[in-house]
């Protein structure tokens, strides 16, 4: 009988050794789990405002975006703009040659406008060194 009582003993400490390692590492489970929920509340805490920061940059990227396809349409036009006006130029440089030619062709036909006229006008004498009045030698 003492050696049933022994093993019922030996038993019921082996349980009771188990029960207790087990509550220990339940109650160490349960405080890692505390640390645990805890540090995921402070870095939900922390997305918070990194979701926002996130958002702003979207928006701003969208706008952004939206700024740059404006400007790119922009300069298209003033390049379309800056061809047509080189065009237009061109086309009157052309034009006002041709009218520069005619009004040369008419000159050199007009003998009044004879261009290789010799006489020496008051304005060739002018000397700038001497005073005014002063007769030219």
């Amino acid at each position: 009988m003492a050696d049933t009582y022994s093993c019922a003993k030996s038993a019921t400490l082996k349980t009771t050794t188990t029960t207790n390692n087990l509550k220990k590492k339940m109650d160490k489970a349960k405080k890692e789990a505390e640390i645990k929920s805890t540090h995921l509340g402070k870095l939900e805490s922390d997305n918070e405002p990194l979701a926002k920061d996130v958002n702003s940059l979207k928006d701003k990227r969208e706008s952004l975006h939206a700024l740059l396809s404006s400007l790119e349409n922009k300069f298209k036009d003033l390049i379309n703009e800056k061809r047509s006006l080189q065009e237009s130029l061109d086309s009157e440089q052309i034009d006002f040659g041709a009218e520069w030619e005619e009004v040369g062709e008419v000159a050199n036909t007009n003998p009044l406008a004879d261009q290789d006229n010799e006489t020496p006008t008051a304005d060739d004498t002018f000397d700038r060194y001497k005073d005014p009045g002063t007769p030219t030698a």
